[in-house]
């Protein structure tokens, strides 16, 4: 199965890519979100991550200790809230092993580049995960979460998220023009 349209062919241009499921199991989730973290850390300068969680009555041990860990991280740098947007280094080893364990339990982490451009965020717990990716990434994370998932470039789901639309607002104008066929308002 190829990934790539043709345009992305021709170019090396990423393309933002979305794991197809709405992931609310958690080992779903933490593999997801650890492979996007894996497969994209050569790239990555810095992460942003929030230290809150939608389970937070359901961590296990070595998460809410990942928890207190950045939210101590977030306390040293003494701005605002310290479980937001707390910055960690991916080069770091015993940084990036905290947001391996976190990542897929945080209402938000961001996947930044040179110049603080985001590439990928994983979202509401792993919930939702997007990436912009290389042809050769997205093959890669699709081949790794092809038991969970399909990662799908994000215009094709836009594209079936408009049908959708299109075909439910085709549908109620249809009730509309039968309901005054038989005189109904």
């Amino acid at each position: 199965m190829s990934l790539m349209t043709t345009d992305q062919n021709r170019g090396s241009a990423d393309w933002t890519y979305v794991v197809d499921k709405d992931i609310v199991d958690r080992a779903e989730a933490t593999l997801v979100c650890q492979t996007v973290l894996d497969i994209l850390r050569p790239r990555l300068t810095s992460v942003r991550i929030d230290a809150y969680s939608d389970y937070r009555d359901e961590l296990p041990p070595e998460v809410a200790q990942a928890q207190q860990w950045l939210r101590d991280v977030g306390r040293a740098h003494g701005h605002g809230d310290p479980g937001m947007g707390i910055e960690l280094d991916p080069v770091d080893d015993s940084n990036w092993d905290v947001l391996r364990t976190y990542a897929s339990w945080s209402i938000n982490v961001e996947l930044l580049t040179d110049r603080n451009r985001q590439i990928a965020q994983l979202h509401d717990c792993g919930y939702s995960v997007t990436a912009e990716l290389t042809a050769d990434e997205a093959v890669q994370v699709a081949r790794e979460l092809a038991d969970i998932a399909p990662v799908v470039p994000l215009l094709r789901e836009r594209e079936k998220a408009e049908r959708t639309a299109a075909r439910q607002a085709r549908r109620a104008r249809r009730r509309e023009r039968i309901a005054g066929f038989f005189g109904r308002p």
